[in-house]
């Protein structure tokens, strides 16, 4: 069975080629050895045959683009989403929830910024509109980017997760896909978007809303793409929170929804201090120790 610690070197490798492509982009050669030497080197909580670990002591860069930090966000973030769901669900709340995915036609890098703007204003004009006002409680709103290599363009697109009342599904309030559809192409006043997608999802499945913004395979084709995925998103909100998620977060951020954090049953028996080759381009186990501290 590999190793978790394959997965690290996976991202580390990506890591490093993303450096090499945003290298010019960062505005000192602090900043730029920082996200170089991020996740240099790890040292892990780990069990028998390394297949789970968890970091314990590191210095991780922190940027958006940085592979490791997005994959230990997009972790923290599925967890504190699936929390946050499973409180809202729970008793007295009895939320149920709708995902929506909402897309456009793809588009040149000369128009993904003002795509993305075109987005959240059209976003804006769609939850204002009395149906939406009438079955939303609050909703999760993720941007996500892919790239096209075939054709050279972008994708950006919303996955959305709606708190509806249990009943929505049998009430007046229920709104249909055609009817989505129609109200999406008002909002951006497009009338070419072919489809939305809208399905009904549990609490368990509602993490993966918060995966990454945008694939580190597309980020890596080559600097002309990477440079429209960095100047779309530099700066920009791609998670944002409303109504009863808004105040989930407030208490997830409080320490008061650990109970619903699905239980980590792992034996932790090794502590593990890894360090990464650049020539060997792999992290290598350098030292371990039984939790205890002995040899």
């Amino acid at each position: 069975m590999p190793s978790s610690l394959d997965k690290y070197s996976v991202k580390k490798n990506e890591n490093q080629d993303i450096f090499k492509l945003i290298a010019e982009n960062l505005s000192s050669d602090k900043l730029r050895e920082r996200f170089r030497s991020c996740g240099s080197f790890i040292r892990f909580d780990a069990t028998e045959e390394l297949e789970r670990l968890k970091v314990s002591v590191a210095e991780f860069c922190g940027n958006r683009f940085c592979v490791l930090c997005s994959m230990r966000k997009s972790a923290r973030d599925a967890v504190a989403l699936g929390a946050m769901c499973k409180w809202i669900a729970d008793k007295p709340r009895e939320y149920a929830f709708v995902e929506l995915d909402l897309t456009s036609p793809n588009v040149g890098v000369e128009l993904l910024s003002e795509t993305i703007a075109a987005y959240n204003k059209a976003f804006q004009r769609l939850v204002y509109r009395k149906a939406v006002k009438a079955m939303n409680y609050g909703y999760v709103r993720k941007l996500e980017i892919t790239y096209n290599p075939e054709r050279d363009d972008y994708h950006p697109h919303f996955h959305c997760l709606f708190a509806v009342k249990q009943t929505y599904f049998k009430d007046r309030s229920y709104i249909k896909q055609p009817v989505w559809l129609r109200m999406w192409r008002e909002a951006m006043r497009d009338a070419t978007i072919k489809r939305v997608w809208v399905y009904r999802v549990q609490a368990e499945q509602t993490h993966y809303i918060a995966k990454y913004a945008t694939k580190p395979a597309d980020l890596g084709q080559n600097k002309d793409v990477f440079d429209g995925f960095y100047w779309a998103l530099r700066g920009r909100q791609v998670l944002t929170y409303n109504g009863v998620f808004a105040e989930a977060r407030k208490l997830w951020k409080a320490r008061k929804l650990e109970q619903y954090i699905e239980p980590d049953l792992a034996t932790y028996v090794w502590d593990v201090f890894a360090n990464y080759s650049i020539s060997g381009r792999a992290y290598h186990v350098v030292k371990r120790m039984v939790i205890d501290g002995s040899q």
